[in-house]
């Protein structure tokens, strides 16, 4: 999944561009990526992911990237610097409102959106398609003795005329 995820980077041009690694754990999408980008944000929330996060930085010598802890229906606090990309992991039960409000506000080109609750997944991704494109999907089954799926979706913003 993850090279999966790579690969949809690689695909655009995100020479000088920003990403926000939301829900970011310990910070893998962010810290596997950064050097596709000029910054990398890693928002989450709970702190001991993020202490991790900031030890996988190190560990990595990654030296564009910053961790923050912060709930994720605060990001209007957060000043990323445009033009944004930006990889979201949300937990099962999806993401706040005002989370989804927020990113469609910070108008990210392409929004690459990772889901393991695919029926959160479809209360969701209509609140995005009314400013961005579905460019496309893909299913994982990294747990194959269960009935859980990772999905990713992958967005970018329609040309607005």
């Amino acid at each position: 999944m993850h090279q999966y995820v790579r690969g949809l980077i690689e695909k655009e041009d995100t020479k000088g561009m920003h990403l926000l690694d939301l829900y970011g754990g310990v910070g893998t999408f962010g810290i596997l990526n950064a050097d596709q980008f000029e910054s990398v944000w890693i928002v989450e929330g709970f702190q001991g992911c993020i202490d991790s996060a900031l030890v996988n930085i190190k560990k990595n010598h990654i030296t564009n990237a910053q961790a923050k802890c912060m709930d994720a229906k605060n990001l209007k606090r957060l000043k990323i610097p445009k033009p944004l990309f930006v990889i979201t992991d949300p937990p099962r039960a999806g993401m706040d409102p005002r989370t989804v409000r927020e990113i469609i506000q910070k108008k990210p080109e392409h929004i690459i959106y990772i889901s393991c609750n695919v029926e959160q997944l479809r209360k969701d991704l209509p609140k995005f398609l009314k400013k961005y494109e579905l460019k496309s999907a893909a299913i994982f089954d990294l747990f194959p003795q269960t009935n859980h799926m990772e999905s990713v979706v992958e967005l970018k913003l329609a040309n607005q005329s």
